[in-house]
């Protein structure tokens, strides 16, 4: 059975990576409605330190015991263990699952395609099935990327879901793969599935390869940034408590399956986001010029986010300049 235009509260969540940076926010989104999580992740290193990561549970473990009827149950699980993850499924009884858990880095996946193509695609199948199988869980969010859209023509073209996907990384690649599984699922045994298209996120506890991170700490450290190109490349910056509000929506709104595009709906480009840093440190950057890798988006466009407007009744609250002095805040609490 399908469910059409209505809405409905999930008690009991499990969340997929929810040790990682956006994982995490969708986690503390959750955990402050009163929910139950129940996180599986396997806790790898690709982009961010395992004791980052351990952090991130930490600071998820003390919210839960600070918000009455927040629970948190934490499962070191690889999404891999079929086995193991219908018995999570079992003794849990979640009844929406958000899958977050995935390989991110574009441009490692270049050099290693079949990782992010077997974690990313089969991974998510994998979770599907075991999904299908508990008979328990009644709705998906699938956290999927803009990098599925890959290059377009120009900086503020505007990208609604409909536009062509034409990754340029095995990573867009392996998402694309893992909508396409997503609709299947849909489409074979009507698990309510709403994917949810993040366009470039970040904010405070941020990955240690996004540049709103590097761009705060190298200025503050008084260390060289390496730009890549004329710094024209531009991306669609969203601060990433907005994302997880859409990841809530979106977790409580079966409409069968359905895509959303995440994003601000305004272009920045790098030398600007590096302008904007400067501002908010309070000190020049240290430029080191360098060309673009390959498997790089230039321009990746600007998010049409009408549809999650109508149907998610979403909006993107935190500027860009808030959002970065916000990720500098905790920057400097972090400080030694």
């Amino acid at each position: 059975m399908k469910y059409k235009d209505s809405a409905t509260q999930h008690n009991v969540v499990l969340i997929t990576g929810a040790a990682g940076f956006f994982g995490s926010h969708i986690a503390t989104r959750f955990l402050r409605s009163g929910k139950h999580l129940v996180v599986v992740d396997k806790i790898n290193a690709e982009t961010t330190a395992v004791k980052e990561k351990e952090e991130n549970l930490k600071r998820l473990m003390n919210l839960a015991d600070q918000i009455p009827e927040a629970q948190i149950s934490i499962y070191r699980q690889d999404i891999f263990d079929d086995e193991g993850i219908r018995e999570i499924i079992k003794e849990a009884n979640p009844t929406v699952c958000v899958h977050a858990a995935s390989l991110v880095d574009d441009r490692r996946s270049v050099k290693h395609p079949s990782d992010y193509l077997t974690v990313n695609t089969i991974g998510t199948q994998k979770l599907l099935q075991a999904i299908i199988d508990s008979g328990i869980i009644k709705q998906v969010v699938y956290i999927s990327t803009r990098s599925t859209f890959g290059q377009v023509s120009g900086p503020n073209q505007l990208i609604s879901e409909e536009h062509p996907k034409r990754p340029i990384n095995p990573y867009g690649a392996s998402k694309v793969g893992a909508e396409a599984i997503c609709h299947v699922y849909n489409h074979i045994y009507d698990l309510n599935i709403n994917i949810i298209r993040i366009f470039a996120l970040y904010g405070p506890h941020g990955r240690p390869d996004m540049i709103p991170r590097q761009l705060i700490e190298k200025i503050y450290s008084e260390k060289k940034i390496q730009k890549f190109g004329s710094g024209e490349a531009n991306r669609d910056w969203m601060y990433v408590d907005d994302a997880a509000d859409a990841v809530f929506l979106a977790a409580n709104k079966p409409l069968g399956f359905e895509v959303f595009n995440i994003g601000t709906g305004k272009g920045t480009s790098l030398n600007e986001l590096i302008e904007i840093a400067e501002e908010v440190v309070g000190k020049p950057a240290m430029i080191e010029e360098l060309p673009v890798p390959s498997g790089d988006a230039h321009f990746v466009g600007v998010a049409d986010n009408s549809k999650a407007r109508e149907l998610l009744v979403w909006n993107p609250k935190i500027s860009l300049k808030e959002g970065m002095a916000q990720t500098f805040a905790q920057f400097l609490g972090n400080k030694p």
